[in-house]
């Protein structure tokens, strides 16, 4: 229940990098129990607010205290010592340890010590226990299962519980349901409404304003680093400059081309492909289990020089096992585990790519001919700055079309050129996809893997992105993209497929999903 103390308070908070303003001014209060939605568009620095508090990034002026004394300029460590816990928007865990290990490491910090006794060999089993309070069935094998085999959604969980395990006062979520589905976030909610209910100061960063609402009791807005509205989500939303700078209008979705249209400015990206055979991937009866789980159930599709195909459905319908498969990621993990005795991975069914079969061929070497992906979890290098992450990225080409695919990349992506000299760490989630795709362009593949490209994005920037697959292809390079929240990607493609429970269920044009009722409401959130 929330009282008047105030727990958290930001006063002034100022931060630039270079000469891009990020957080500029921005004063709030957080009292003990509430719970305050932060929103805006991607860019608008809430990330970087999220950053400033928790003191992973270090502001040019204001400060930030808690419970009346000032934690400006804290290591993150330390400001977490002091009862202030984060997830993150791009979820960082021990992906080769199992999911209750990664709970183990805030259960050994002295916070945790100083609150709760207990011997080192108990703490599995409190790990064990924490999993099981957010949404991970404690009988079952996925709190055993290497961190790396989850699901999307059990990831986001997984760094909630990690967060919680630190038995915080004041919880900071950045985009927790990003990439969530429906009924995940249907199981989670009541989670947040618990720990709200139990006195837990929380703020929460978010795109998807409907669950937002429900549980947030104030809201802030920002757009270009600035503080633009405060107040009740029905009076926030009423003001029309928040609606315009969050949410656009359906003109940006109708400005996207259709599949039947190409831009004839647009600047070139130059592919290996070659005089290739016309199909240039076919997937025939791939089946893919983990342990006695069937995760691809027969799948077949096919794709065709030129195109934008679609893979659409639900979390955990089946979406990335495939393009883990397509790519042959699936390969390494089954290596690993294999040679840790863990989880049992089996890979059936043919996989060719311009007419070889490549079914069991190294992920390395499927690069080199020119098949290219772009995961869902942005593998970027962090440390190193937009330019420098697209210079490593063609490593394995000429320096001259390096040279050449850089500034292509820019051309398709002019706000990454405002950006190439910030770590790509300090990237918005928007701007890390974009450079994510771009670091794929440079590769120059013929065939490029996108797995849930508008993850997390806001509804202008998934505009945006959408423009920019529809330039790519239309100068050669074929598409492959799976996404889960598909009305802004349905204009684009040429063709989709709908998978549920890893089974092909429907296909068909881009129109034609549209069109068909059961589509949109079961498994395109439309």
């Amino acid at each position: 229940m929330m009282n008047d103390e105030i727990i958290l308070q930001v006063e002034n908070l100022q931060k630039r990098f270079g000469g891009v303003r990020a957080t500029a001014d921005v004063s709030f209060q957080l009292r003990r129990g509430e719970f305050i939605g932060i929103i805006g568009p991607n860019g608008s620095g809430k990330t970087t607010l999220i950053n400033l508090i928790t003191g992973f990034v270090k502001p040019d002026a204001g400060r930030v205290l808690f419970k009346g004394k000032p934690i400006t300029g804290k290591m993150p460590y330390t400001i977490a010592g002091l009862g202030i816990a984060r997830t993150f928007q791009m979820v960082h865990m021990f992906y080769n340890l199992p999911a209750f290990k990664n709970i183990i490491i805030p259960l050994c910090s002295p916070r945790v010590k100083s609150l709760r006794g207990g011997k080192y060999g108990e703490r599995d089993d409190i790990a064990i226990e924490i999993l099981d309070e957010y949404g991970f069935e404690r009988d079952s094998f996925i709190p055993y299962k290497l961190v790396g085999s989850l699901s999307h959604g059990y990831l986001k969980r997984l760094d909630l519980a990690r967060a919680m395990a630190l038995r915080p006062e004041v919880l900071l979520l950045d985009e927790l349901f990003s990439g969530m589905s429906m009924s995940e976030v249907a199981a989670t909610l009541p989670i947040l409404e618990r720990l709200s209910a139990q006195g837990l100061s929380i703020i929460m960063v978010e795109h998807r304003l409907r669950e937002l609402f429900r549980v947030a009791s104030r809201v802030i807005v920002l757009n270009f680093g600035a503080k633009i509205a405060e107040g009740h989500p029905d009076d926030v939303m009423k003001d029309e400059a928040v609606t315009t700078a969050y949410l656009g209008s359906e003109s940006h979705y109708d400005s996207v081309e259709t599949s039947s249209t190409r831009r004839a400015s647009a600047p070139e990206v130059k592919t290996d492909a070659g005089p290739a055979a016309e199909e240039i991937l076919d997937v025939k009866n791939l089946t893919v289990f983990f342990e006695n789980a069937l995760a691809a159930n027969d799948i077949s599709i096919n794709v065709f020089k030129g195109e934008i195909v679609g893979i659409l459905g639900s979390n955990s319908a089946g979406k990335t096992t495939l393009m883990n498969a397509v790519s042959g990621l699936i390969l390494d993990l089954k290596k690993k585990e294999d040679r840790r005795g863990g989880e049992r991975i089996e890979v059936h069914g043919e996989i060719k790519f311009k007419g070889e079969t490549i079914t069991y061929l190294k992920p390395s070497d499927r690069v080199k001919k020119g098949m290219v992906l772009c995961r869902e979890r942005h593998p970027i290098f962090r440390d190193s700055s937009v330019l420098e992450n697209l210079k490593i990225a063609g490593t394995l080409r000429k320096r001259a079309e390096v040279k050449e695919s850089i500034a292509i990349v820019f051309e398709i992506f002019p706000h990454l050129l405002t950006l190439k000299k910030r770590k790509a760490g300090l990237l918005s989630g928007g701007e890390q996809q974009m450079l994510a795709i771009g670091m794929a362009l440079v590769t120059r593949p013929s065939l490029l893997l996108l797995d849930e490209p508008l993850l997390g994005l806001s509804p202008l920037l998934q505009s945006e992105v959408t423009k920019a697959l529809k330039t790519i292809s239309g100068k050669g390079v074929t598409i492959l993209v799976t996404e889960q929240f598909a009305r802004p990607l349905l204009p684009i493609i040429d063709r989709g497929y709908v998978i549920e429970n890893g089974i092909v269920v429907m296909g068909g044009t881009g129109q034609e999903l549209a069109d068909n009722p059961e589509v949109r409401a079961s498994y395109l959130g439309m």
